[in-house]
């Protein structure tokens, strides 16, 4: 869904800048699938995997959230040569501003999230399957409730010594969040469907790497009644779309810790329907950059990138959208149990609004890691986002500070608490509100 600078899907306990310059590439890539407002996104507090996609390789750079803790990770149950984990999440919350509005509605609510994954356990290749449920249900505002779910696998086959193939492929039901710019639109919350099917190669060779990938989504959304507008008038169809996207990375090791990478990519997306005003928004878009990985001894490391974006639209109406792009992604191990995170992003989003052809978006981030004991993780954020619309004169501006903890009781328990303030202001018809809710969650896993 439109375009945004991703963090590499490479996780785990080593550091990815320098297995391939790819913890912060370079692009306006498309948004996660079930993102369509990527600056709401909140840290998370569950200890990061690697990524079965990628080779494993040894543990370097490791952090709070991707120290390995074996003691309290959980066994699973063995089902002939895969793993098979099991989870439930009961979440109890309060919301003050639920709608995100300028004139605010509290309520308390309930989600309960069973979740299933089922990972391989060979010597070579790798593939993992699973789903999840999130079902939510409020006090007073039933017509807030939810039941989102996702199945999912992906995997990696292994070719001679370094080559590798890999793909994923994913079905989900989905409610955008109602702070998301364009969620004022409907009067209920707005839920939609996105698969998404991805496959890729990578090789090196010498002191190069080459990655080639390739992604569809396909995006449906439900009708839901317009607010502000005549009655009987429908809002979603309008949004249903596909997006192809290629991208192509070529990695080169300067000296163990450094790389430079250079990636082009070219992205399309078709609408089945115009927009209400009868504009079409189909459009499509290329990217070049040069990035920076680096590793400052095991203190500071991360990557950094500068390029140049277009983005074309059919309708005469839009204006093309390009610029400079830029981001960095760095992390400072203040200590061996703290590690101060800086993120910063410029993304190109997709828009509903009239008159706008999408809005573009300078996404700054801090985050501090912080293992408190070595089963109490905290985790502190705070962020700035400026969206700018194309077409129209609206700006917004959002703070979004977060807190987190996770107590890992043992492997089978935890007991985790967050807490999160959202703030934005807006001009030209920009939306105002402010938005405090508070969750504590039991996890039960096996």
């Amino acid at each position: 869904d439109g375009w945004v600078m991703l963090r590499s899907p490479i996780q785990g306990p080593r550091r990815a800048a320098v297995a391939g310059g790819l913890v912060m590439v370079f692009g306006l890539v498309p948004a996660n699938a079930v993102e369509l407002a990527p600056e709401l996104r909140l840290p998370g507090l569950d200890q990061v995997q690697p990524d079965i996609r990628r080779r494993p390789e040894p543990a370097r750079n490791v952090t709070p959230r991707t120290r390995a803790r074996p003691e309290l990770a959980p066994l699973g149950a063995r089902v002939r040569a895969f793993l098979l984990f099991t989870r439930v999440d009961l979440k109890l919350g309060y919301n003050d501003n639920l709608r995100a509005d300028e004139r605010p509605l509290s309520d308390l609510y309930r989600v309960l999230t069973p979740r299933l994954e089922l990972r391989s356990d060979w010597s070579r290749h790798a593939l993992k399957v699973g789903a999840n449920l999130a079902s939510a249900r409020y006090r007073d505002f039933p017509r807030e409730d939810y039941d989102n779910w996702r199945a999912f696998a992906e995997g990696r086959v292994d070719l001679g010594r370094a080559s590798t193939v890999f793909g994923n492929a994913s079905i989900a039901r989905q409610q955008e969040d109602r702070a998301a710019p364009d969620s004022t639109l409907g009067v209920d919350p707005t839920r939609y469907r996105v698969t998404e099917i991805g496959a890729g190669w990578s090789h090196p060779f010498g002191r190069f790497e080459a990655r080639l990938d390739g992604t569809v989504r396909d995006y449906r959304f439900d009708e839901t009644d317009a607010a502000g507008l005549p009655a009987g008038t429908l809002l979603g169809e309008d949004r249903n779309r596909r997006s192809l996207r290629g991208e192509a990375r070529l990695r080169y090791a300067m000296w163990p810790g450094y790389g430079v990478f250079l990636r082009g990519a070219y992205s399309t997306l078709d609408y089945d329907e115009p927009a209400p005003s009868g504009i079409t928004r189909d459009s499509d878009g290329y990217e070049a950059g040069l990035g920076l990985d680096l590793e400052l001894t095991d203190l500071i490391f991360g990557s950094a990138f500068v390029g140049y974006y277009r983005q074309r639209y059919d309708a005469p109406e839009f204006d093309d959208n390009g610029g400079l792009g830029f981001g960095a992604d760095l992390y400072w191990n203040l200590t061996p149990l703290s590690t101060l995170h800086f993120e910063v992003r410029r993304s190109v989003q997709e828009s509903i609004q009239p008159g706008a052809s999408g809005y573009l978006s300078t996404d700054t981030g801090l985050e501090l890691e912080h293992e408190l004991l070595r089963n109490l993780l905290l985790v502190a954020s705070s962020r700035y986002t400026r969206r700018r619309y194309d077409g129209i004169d609206r700006q917004e501006t959002l703070w979004q500070h977060s807190f987190g903890a996770n107590y890992l009781a043992n492997r089978h328990l935890q007991l985790r608490l967050q807490v999160v303030h959202r703030r934005q202001d807006g001009t030209g018809g920009g939306r105002a509100f402010s938005q405090t809710f508070v969750e504590q969650s039991i996890v039960l896993q096996h």
